[in-house]
């Protein structure tokens, strides 16, 4: 399985993702809100040996990248995680904050976000960073 990224705009990400996003099981699993792309967005596309296996979208707000209206197929939490982890490493530097369903809440907690808000379907939720100059001292105490 491999992760790619896409801009927002990329014409691969019309074709891959295209036949997913107006799948009306693919909308079903995504509580039928429609999913949106724009120049902002970073899209994180799984491909499989079939096709795309799972997607998670980053839009790039002016003020924090937000997860939201992801897809994996099958609900594969493992992929998921995948996905979530190649998010994580691309997003290094500022804080990242999601809205996950409230079935991937523990998968988001185990990549290391934390839940700021709780609601009825979803859950609100941020990645901060470490702070890379407190990460360094104590590299250095223990190294």
């Amino acid at each position: 399985m491999e992760i790619v990224q896409l801009h927002g705009l990329d014409p691969e990400l019309f074709e891959w993702v295209g036949p997913l996003v107006m799948n009306p099981r693919v909308l079903k699993a995504n509580h039928n809100y429609p999913f949106k792309t724009t120049e902002r967005f970073r899209w994180f596309v799984a491909l499989g040996k079939t096709g795309v296996a799972g997607f998670v979208p980053v839009e790039e707000k002016g003020w924090c990248p937000v997860v939201n209206n992801y897809y994996v197929e099958g609900g594969d939490l493992k992929l998921l995680k995948r996905l979530l982890k190649a998010v994580k490493k691309a997003y290094t530097q500022e804080p990242l904050r999601a809205v996950a369903l409230i079935e991937h809440a523990e998968v988001f907690a185990d990549c290391g976000f934390e839940t700021t808000q709780t609601l009825a379907k979803y859950v609100k939720m941020t990645l901060t960073p470490p702070d890379t100059e407190q990460e360094n001292a104590q590299q250095e105490t223990t190294g």
